[in-house]
This record gives structure tokens, C-alpha cells and sequence, in this order.
């Protein structure tokens, strides 16, 4: 039969168990061992491997393929992902942290909304580039803001959150006719 499976089972007083299924036929074996301190079960396929080890610290859930390999490991406080995409599709997402929180990006990052969208700060909000910065809207800036804008370019100021706060546009500066 080409369907027929190989079972095996190993016991050992020091090596643990070892439960070992092979599919000839669709070149995959599964493994599972226990040996006393962790626990590891491997599914292996002709192309990739998938393996979850358990021990009395932590999770480690590793896909490796030909060209990537994926790992999450848990701990009892730190739960570690190392992937070459990742991506999440949900309906809603809430992120709270309890301490500080950053995202950092090697390359461009990108936030966009299809709706309203909303930064703020409960305390101090810095916003700076080592590059140029720029602010568009199709729908038109506030007065506060419009005026702000029209003043970097007129005197060239880069743009701080001091500035904006302020209740009344800068002093005109005349310009000579020549």
C-alpha cells in the first residue's frame, strides 16, 4: 500500500519517549519527544519543518522553509516574535502599555487612515526631523494653522509646537520695494 504509515514508539530510560509517524508517501514525518524536561513535537515536510518545544520556561514555536524561518518564543514576561512579514487582519485593534512604548523602522514607515485620525499627547508631544517636513491637506488648514505655515515660508522657520500654541499671528514684517 503506498498510503501505509510507519509507527514507531522508543522508550528509554534516559532519552524519554519517542513517538515517530512516517508518511513515504507524502514525505512527511511527525515527531514527538519527551525526555523529562521539555517537550518537542516536529512536523517535517520535504520542503519546510514546523516544531513547538514546551520546557517549565517557555514556548518556542519554529517554521523553518527553504529560504526563512519564523520563531515565537513565550516566557512568563516576554513574548518574542522574529518573522520576515508580519502582519495582523482584525476588525479592531487596542494596543495599552503600562510603561513607555516605541516603534522603530530601518526603512519608511507609513500611518494612514481611511477615516478621522487623531495624535495626542497628555503631556509634552515633540514632533522633529533630520529631513524636510511638510503639512498638506485637500480640505484646507485651520486659521491658527494656515497663518503658522504662511510664516515658515515667508521667514523660513521650521515649525515647533511653541509656535503653534501661540493665540495671535507674528508681528507683519514690511517688505521694501525696490
Amino acid at each position: 500500500m503506498s498510503n501505509t504509515l510507519v509507527c514507531s514508539i522508543e522508550l528509554s530510560k534516559i532519552d524519554g519517549i519517542t513517538v515517530t509517524v512516517k508518511n513515504a508517501s507524502g514525505k512527511i514525518t511527525q515527531t514527538i519527544v519527551m525526555n523529562g524536561t521539555s517537550i518537542t513535537t516536529k512536523v517535517a515536510g520535504e520542503k519546510s519543518t514546523s516544531t513547538i518545544t514546551q520546557d517549565a520556561e517557555s514556548f518556542l514555536f519554529k517554521v523553518a522553509g527553504p529560504e526563512e524561518t519564523s520563531t515565537i518564543t513565550q516566557k512568563q514576561d516576554e513574548v518574542t516574535i522574529k518573522v520576515k512579514n508580519y502582519k495582523v487582519d482584525a476588525e479592531k485593534i487596542e494596543m495599552i502599555s503600562s510603561q513607555d512604548s516605541s516603534h522603530t523602522a530601518s526603512g519608511k514607515m507609513n500611518v494612514t487612515s481611511t477615516k478621522d485620525m487623531t495624535v495626542s499627547s497628555s503631556a509634552k508631544y515633540s514632533l522633529s526631523s533630520t529631513g524636510a517636513m511638510s503639512l498638506d491637506s485637500s480640505a484646507g488648514l485651520t486659521e491658527a494653522s494656515s497663518w503658522m505655515i504662511i510664516a515658515a515660508e515667508i521667514y523660513g522657520v521650521m515649525l515647533s509646537a511653541k509656535m503653534l500654541m501661540r493665540d495671535k499671528a507674528p508681528p507683519a514684517v514690511k517688505v521694501a520695494a525696490e
